[in-house]
Formats: C-alpha cells, sequence, structure tokens
C-alpha cells in the first residue's frame, strides 16, 4: 500500500503513465494481462480528453474508478481460462475483504477464503 500512496501523491502523472501503474497492479492481482490491457486501452479511450495533464488527486480517484469498473466487467464476463481465474480472485479479495471488515485478522481472512474457493491467488498477490 506504500506504493499506492507514493502514486497518489504524484501530481506529474499523465493518464498514460498512472495507467501503466494501474495495469501492473492489476496484473499482479489478476494473473493475467489479456484484460488488464484491453481495461487500460477502454479507460485511455474514454478519458483523454476528461482529465488534466498533470493528473490532479481527483483525476487519479476517477481514472482508478473507471479502470477498476472496466476491468471488473471484463473479468465478469469473460469466458476464457484467465476471465475465469480472475473472477475466482474476485470472488476471493471480497471474502477475504468481507471477513477483515468483520475484524479478522488479514492472514486468518485470506486462509478463510482459500479454504472455500481453493487457492485462486499467489500468497503475495493480494494486497
Amino acid at each position: 500500500m506504500v506504493q499506492l500512496s507514493l502514486i497518489r501523491q504524484e501530481t506529474t502523472s499523465t493518464l498514460e503513465e498512472y495507467l501503466a501503474v494501474l495495469e501492473v497492479r492489476a496484473r499482479r492481482l489478476t494473473g493475467g494481462e489479456t484484460h488488464t490491457g484491453a481495461a487500460a486501452r477502454i479507460t485511455a479511450n474514454a478519458l483523454a480528453s476528461r482529465v488534466s495533464r498533470p493528473l490532479s488527486p481527483s483525476d487519479v480517484r476517477r481514472v482508478e474508478a473507471y479502470f477498476a469498473a472496466v476491468l471488473r466487467r471484463l473479468i465478469l464476463s469473460a469466458r476464457d481460462p484467465f476471465g475465469i481465474r480472475a473472477r475466482q480472485r474476485l470472488v476471493a479479495v471480497s471474502i477475504e475483504s468481507d471477513l477483515i471488515d468483520a475484524g479478522w485478522p488479514r492472514l486468518r481472512a485470506r486462509e478463510e477464503a482459500r479454504r472455500i474457493l481453493g487457492e485462486p491467488w499467489p500468497a503475495e498477490g493480494v494486497a
């Protein structure tokens, strides 16, 4: 999370630079690049004329939200093996997050999500 906070403080990033950062992070979390690349391209096309240069803090939040929504839509509708695996990871992360919000320790929540769904992500892949 430290890296993300440093990114948010960076006010000189362009849309393209920031999307590259989001794409790398999403690839690490989802386990592939098929849909992350598409999400970055769709986000760039949709927001290129709507964000400032350099990105403001509100632009950063907007880009993050748009990219996440596009990626989620692509993953949820995918039929390929990557999409199916990424969908499992999305469910696992949601379960883990819900348990942490309910007061579970992060490690125990992760173990419970794995118990329920198997091993849908690398041990260090979920932040």
